[in-house]
């Protein structure tokens, strides 16, 4: 009875335990206003990446592969039946004329075995550096798309205030034509700008949902999820401005790195190439038995000659080129790593000189400009195409300023990638 019980009980139990084991390995639920700043985006990326996985599961295969790679080959057991009665066939050991057990073992010579454990590791060390230079690059990229996804919820905020102001001067022009001062296309001109900035807003709505998009799409997340709006640029985790970047890169770019270790590794292969022309080693024991006893022991050495010189040579020719491809590519890397460095830097000083111009000079005069003719008009004193042209000039501005925010921050965010800081 209660053995039928508890046969009973075992399927819920395990449905139970199933559901249970599905619940905790299923997807996280983001928070409230999830998107509204970088950190807790950067976070989730980092732990639910596709990318970011395949990279350390990848390094992790590769450290495994240490292990097998300086270990010794496994021995060969055999046993030989020898002298056997042809009128009495049998395997009894104890009734067939003697038997002989061997082990043997392959021993590697001239350090084939610690030349095969060096590669091994080298190629562990340059996949955990390439897992580094993913994460980085999933940083990069999730900066950068939520950059795109500012800029566009940051320009449908300054469409929003210059409609606004073009409203202002649109009821200013409505006065100014009933009492006789202005003409009515003064009110229609008003009017078409204000059509326009409608325009401009759903071509912006447009791009904002399609970065809302590729973000959500880094983040291994649906776009609704992204339930916030970015607010602000943050530059947390983002490297000092000041500092030496080529040479920082140089000491930490992952894929750099990486590009040393794989020319480690072919050297490690050459090296091996080479001594793989020498001769290779087996050591058998070995132990004779005559009846039920062991009657004498035996030791042998066998030598693997390596007569086929000509696939040897194919092989170290093959490992020569290999490690002289390694050799150019981690110049090439680090010519391109300088050219980028080189070029990031330029687009972060011409940004920081753009925004001190506009914060200090340009936007101050053109906004005081804005408000003298906006006030002249509403007095009935200014004109109507001085005051178009400085909301406009305004507009541009503001719309510049933006550019240049959006161009610094990328700008750190592409040598934040290249010198391979960790956020």
């Amino acid at each position: 009875m209660t053995a039928h019980f508890l046969r009973a009980l075992a399927g819920p139990l395990l449905l139970a335990s199933a559901l249970s084991a599905y619940a905790q390995t299923s997807p996280e639920t983001p928070p409230d206003r999830f998107g509204e700043t970088l950190p807790t985006l950067l976070d989730w990326a980092e732990q639910h990446s596709p990318q970011l996985q395949a990279a350390r599961y990848e390094h992790e295969a590769r450290r495994q592969q240490i292990v097998s790679a300086g270990a010794l080959e496994d021995p060969m057991v055999a046993i030989e039946w020898e002298n056997i009665d042809k009128n009495k066939l049998t395997l009894d050991p104890r009734k067939v004329g003697g038997m002989k057990y061997s082990l043997t073992q392959p021993l590697p010579l001239w350090g084939k075995q610690a030349l095969r454990a060096q590669v091994a590791r080298a190629g562990a060390e340059s996949a955990a550096l390439m897992a580094d230079g993913t994460r980085n690059q999933l940083h990069a990229d999730v900066r950068d798309a939520y950059a795109t996804w500012y800029r566009a919820a940051a320009s449908l905020r300054l469409n929003r205030q210059q409609r606004d102001l073009l409203q202002l001067m649109e009821i200013s022009a409505n006065q100014r034509y009933a009492v006789g001062r202005a003409t009515q296309a003064e009110a229609l001109r008003v009017q078409t700008e204000i059509s326009m900035l409608d325009n401009d807003a759903l071509a912006l709505q447009l791009a904002a949902a399609q970065a809302r998009a590729n973000l959500a799409a880094l983040l291994n997340l649906a776009p609704e999820a992204l339930t916030g709006t970015p607010q602000a640029l943050d530059e947390a985790g983002l490297p000092e401005a000041s500092q030496d970047w080529l040479d920082v890169a140089r000491m930490r770019n992952p894929e750099l790195l990486a590009a040393r270790q794989a020319a480690q590794a072919a050297q490690g292969q050459l090296d091996l190439a080479r001594r793989n022309k020498l001769p290779g080693l087996n050591l058998t024991v070995s132990a004779y038995q005559m009846g039920s006893q062991i009657t004498s022991y035996g030791l042998m050495l066998e030598f693997q000659l390596p007569l086929q010189q000509g696939a040897r040579n194919a092989e170290q020719a093959e490992a020569l080129a290999m490690q002289r491809r390694a050799r150019a590519a981690e110049a090439a890397q680090l010519r391109q790593l300088e050219r980028e460095i080189n070029q990031m830097r330029a687009m972060l000083d011409n940004a920081d000189r753009q925004i001190v111009l506009f914060d200090r000079t340009v936007l101050p005069q053109a906004e005081l400009t804005l408000q003298s003719a906006l006030a002249g008009y509403s007095a009935g004193k200014g004109e109507f195409a001085a005051l178009l042209e400085a909301q406009q000039q305004v507009k541009r501005l503001r719309q510049m300023r933006l550019m240049a925010e959006v161009d610094r921050f990328a700008a750190l965010n592409a040598l934040n990638r290249l010198v391979g800081a960790q956020q």
